[in-house]
This record gives structure tokens, C-alpha cells and sequence, in this order.
């Protein structure tokens, strides 16, 4: 794939080049000298965009922390979520938003919380009668990230409820999903243009996210009861753009990956 992006590339260049003013001899000029007109039309320069994106959001929910995966190992939250990467193989930076809704099924007994209240025995989440509660969270990477031939690995917080609490939505590492109902939380991922003369992925051309959060443990949830989406959109951005429109992401005492950007304020 990156042998095919590097000839369009090449192709490109070689046009270019194609293209540049060449001399001409004006063989029809007398002794005195004379007039010639010279027209030149325009070509758009055009820049590969290649950005690969998560194919599926899918996640489970797994109340009784269950060896989900079942390699002899019970998981360590109640969110068995994958990590959805995005990656960049464009040859300009690019700029990705992708704003995330968290909705329950139309027949779900599902409460959505935004704020925790844990019970203070057992540490987990409280329950509330007649109702499933269930918290969740799309969590943000926390380090740049790590490459190996397997593939690329983010690194994310876990939420905590004996140290989140109420206060979830200010510490966990992201934000709180479904905190207006149907309302989308975005996020802004800022990648940097891939190098075609090393073809070797960087982590500054890659991020992304994982779901986290809490759920009512003796709460029987069914397939259904929960569903993300998130709409990408992509823009593509000058060098000046690039480093001079955006700034690392503040919430408050989260902090983030250089990809995950937020507007620079007054621009």
C-alpha cells in the first residue's frame, strides 16, 4: 500500500516538473525585433488524502467482569471496549473531528448517567429501582503512540469509581458520554502528513480512543440497550494552520497526546 502511495506521488512530482516554463526561439523576429504572446493556463496541485478510520464501534458490556475474551483472564472493567485508530497516510496534515452520541434502545430500562454515585460497601456502581443504570465514557489517549509490527497501541486511562465518583466527568481521561440526550461529544484529532521518503508510520500520524465506564452489576442488560455512532470529518491543513490554529486539549486535570487538539482561543 505504501509502495502504491509513493508512485502517486512520484507521478505528481514528475508532472510538475512536466509542467515547468521551458525556453522557446522566436524564429519569426526581424532585425528590429518584435512581439510575441506567451499563454499559460493553470493545474491544481493536488494532495493524497488517505485516512483510515475505525470500521466498527462495537463494545460489550459485561457486568460481572467475565473472562470476555476467554484467555483464562477476568476482565478488569465492566466496558469491553476495542481501541478505534485513526490513521493517517496523507501527505499533508489533517485535521479529524469526530463527534460521538450515546443512545439507548427505544425499549430500554437503561438510565445514562452522567455523574457516579457508588455504593460505599461494595465500591461499584449503585443501583436504582426498577432502572439499569450505566455509565460510559469515550476515554483519550495519554501518551504518544506506541508502533510494532503487530500494530499500534493507545494508551488510556481506566475509569475508577472509588476515585472518580461524582467527579467523573472532570478526571477520568475523556469525556462523559450521553450527557445531553442524542447530544454528540466531539473530539478533535490533529495528525501529522506521513513521510513517503521513510514510509515508516509515526506515531504523530496516528491516535484515537476506547470506551469506558460502569454499569449496574446485578442489572440483566440486553443486546441493544446501548449504541454509539460517531461521524468523522475530515479537513486538510497548511503547515501554518497546523502548528499556529490549535493547542493541546485542557480538561481540567486530564492530559492528553499531542494529537488531540482543541482550538487555539481567538482563532
Amino acid at each position: 500500500m505504501f509502495k502504491k502511495k509513493l508512485l502517486s506521488a512520484i507521478l505528481s512530482a514528475s508532472l510538475v516538473a512536466a509542467m515547468l516554463p521551458t525556453g522557446v526561439m522566436a524564429s519569426d523576429w526581424n532585425t528590429n525585433g518584435g512581439e510575441a504572446t506567451v499563454e499559460g493556463g493553470s493545474y491544481i496541485v493536488e494532495p493524497i488524502i488517505e485516512v483510515e478510520l475505525p470500521g466498527d464501534l462495537t463494545f460489550g458490556i459485561n457486568p460481572l467482569y467475565l473472562d470476555a475474551d476467554e484467555d483464562g483472564d477476568k476482565e478488569s472493567t465492566q466496558i469491553v471496549s476495542g481501541q478505534y485508530i485513526i490513521t493517517n497516510y496523507s501527505n499533508v496534515d489533517v485535521l479529524v473531528s469526530a463527534k460521538t452520541s450515546l443512545t439507548k434502545g427505544a425499549d430500554s430500562k437503561v438510565s445514562i448517567l452522567t455523574d457516579t454515585t457508588v455504593d460505599s460497601i461494595s465500591g461499584e456502581l449503585a443501583a436504582t429501582a426498577d432502572v439499569k443504570n450505566a455509565f460510559l465514557a469515550i476515554m483519550l489517549p495519554k501518551a504518544a503512540a506506541t508502533i510494532t509490527d503487530e500494530g499500534v497501541t493507545i494508551t488510556t486511562n481506566i475509569v475508577d469509581l472509588a476515585t472518580n465518583g461524582d467527579s467523573a466527568a472532570d478526571e477520568i481521561g475523556g469525556y462523559v458520554l450521553g450527557t445531553d440526550a442524542g447530544a454528540a461529544t466531539e473530539v478533535l484529532f490533529k495528525l501529522t502528513k506521513f513521510d513517503y521518503t521513510t514510509e515508516e508510520l509515526a506515531a504523530a500520524n496516528v491516535s484515537g480512543f476506547t470506551f469506558d465506564g460502569a454499569v449496574d452489576p446485578n442489572a440483566t442488560f440486553v443486546e441493544g440497550d446501548l449504541t454509539v455512532q460517531t461521524v468523522f470529518t475530515l479537513n486538510t491543513l497548511t503547515d501554518d494552520q497546523s502548528s499556529g490554529s490549535y493547542e493541546p486539549l485542557e480538561l481540567n486535570s486530564a492530559t492528553f497526546d499531542s494529537t488531540i487538539v482543541q482550538v487555539k482561543s481567538g482563532s
